[in-house]
């Protein structure tokens, strides 16, 4: 893979100034379809790329940018026209936005993410940082941004639906619904639920992911509901291992709730009965559901020069469902992977790097879930009789700190208050 100039090859801070505004549709180049739409495409119809990014999201378009940083003639397939509807709580971690390289644009910021709330039907306990713990976007418009700096890095953008990937040799083909592409690597980002991803991996089981539901809600019920603008609260025991969720985007407030689908009830009931608890008008209700995936379980992450990223690769915190920084890193990472050549092993490489970074974060994120869910009142009363311990996890969030840091104090401290506690 040619490298370009050393200007190009780490990603530069651009002015937010020259970017085109985040409601305009990107123009992408569109590909004549043939007559039937059938598979069958001429040799001659075929595009040749160094890397093929499939799927548009935060990894996809992080994929596609860094790939073009580092030389290479870079082709993104999203099945949409940009923007589209994302199902999301839309929180984007400082850590997330200090991975991108780049400024995000004034009006891609619908507030700031100030506090965190965790409560049940007995207590609750408030996280609220000097810092902001990130900001809070629509993921339409956030999705549309990323895709324009990979298009302004040198991606082409196609509007196109994935339909098959193929190796033949050492290229892979790729035939979507107008057209078949060449490449030397493929990175797959359209979600752990996507078709493609069964190319490279077995799909994840009830036990290795979760099912989200979610429903906008006019900002005027904050006021009822007591959440302020750039407040999240999640409100514990609303469903078996998972959380009801509040978040206040000020234009607008998201409720939602979700959880692991393996032993779940049923979801939908169980939205009902937490907006109900809500006070909220039964009317409103047009929920969304989703599907996520639970980080930590063992996942292929690539086959040869094919190679999973974001959601496809399971990188979501088991704890806290935070995906998108997972969904950044893990789309550099494939990039990087297939830019040390044709002859390199990619799919090698790529695992490598994400169990030196991040791996052993999701892995310890599930073996707390695992623990933290079992028992929220009790972790929950934890925090309430030591307020240091949220402050020190709010640490794990920013990822400043590593769960394992974090275990380690909570145990010494939950020790030390039971020998006091008991020595009165």
């Amino acid at each position: 893979m040619a490298k370009r100039s050393s200007a190009g090859a780490s990603p530069s801070r651009r002015s937010v100034s020259t970017l085109s505004s985040a409601a305009t549709k990107i123009d992408v180049a569109q590909t004549p379809s043939p007559a039937n739409h059938g598979p069958e495409v001429r040799v001659s119809d075929r595009m040749s790329y160094d890397v093929i990014v499939i799927g548009g999201g935060p990894s996809g378009s992080s994929a596609a940018l860094r790939a073009a940083q580092l030389g290479a003639r870079v082709l993104l397939l999203e099945k949409t026209s940009m923007p589209r509807p994302k199902l999301c709580g839309g929180w984007v971690s400082r850590y997330a936005l200090s991975r991108l390289g780049f400024e995000i644009a004034p009006q891609i910021v619908e507030t700031s993410f100030r506090s965190l709330e965790l409560s049940d039907s007995a207590s609750s306990v408030t996280l609220a940082p000097e810092q902001a713990l990130g900001i809070f976007v629509d993921r339409a418009s956030f999705d549309h941004f990323l895709l324009e700096q990979a298009q302004a890095g040198g991606a082409q953008i196609r509007t196109e639906k994935a339909l098959a990937v193929d190796s033949q040799g050492s290229r892979i083909q790729v035939r979507t619904t107008e057209s078949t592409h060449e490449a030397g690597g493929v990175v797959i980002c359209t979600g752990a639920a996507g078709a493609l991803v069964g190319s490279v991996r077995r799909l994840d089981t009830a036990c290795q992911s979760a099912a989200c539901i979610e429903q906008r809600v006019p900002v005027e019920f904050a006021d009822p509901l007591g959440i302020g603008e750039g407040q999240a609260r999640l409100c514990l025991g609303a469903v078996p291992y998972g959380y009801g969720w509040i978040l206040h985007h000020g234009a607008y407030l998201l409720v939602g709730i979700g959880c692991r689908r393996h032993g779940s009830p049923d979801l939908l009931a169980a939205f009902k009965s937490f907006w109900e608890t809500l006070s909220l008008p039964p009317e409103l209700p047009s929920p969304r559901g989703h599907l996520l995936p639970i980080g930590g379980y063992d996942r292929r992450l690539g086959r040869e020069r094919c190679l999973l990223a974001g959601d496809a690769a399971g990188m979501v915190d088991a704890l806290n469902g935070e995906g998108i920084a997972g969904a950044i890193e893990s789309g550099q990472m494939a990039a990087e992977a297939l830019a040390a050549g044709p002859d390199s092993d990619a799919a090698a490489l790529y695992r490598d790097s994400c169990r030196r970074s991040l791996v052993p974060h999701l892995r310890w994120s599930l073996r707390f879930a695992w623990a933290f869910y079992r028992s929220p009142g009790w972790f929950l009363r934890s925090f309430k009789q030591d307020p240091d311990l949220i402050q020190r996890y709010g640490e794990v969030l920013e990822r400043r700190r590593s769960y394992p840091w974090f275990l380690s104090r909570f145990a010494g401290r939950r020790l030390r208050t039971s020998i006091l506690h008991n020595g009165r």
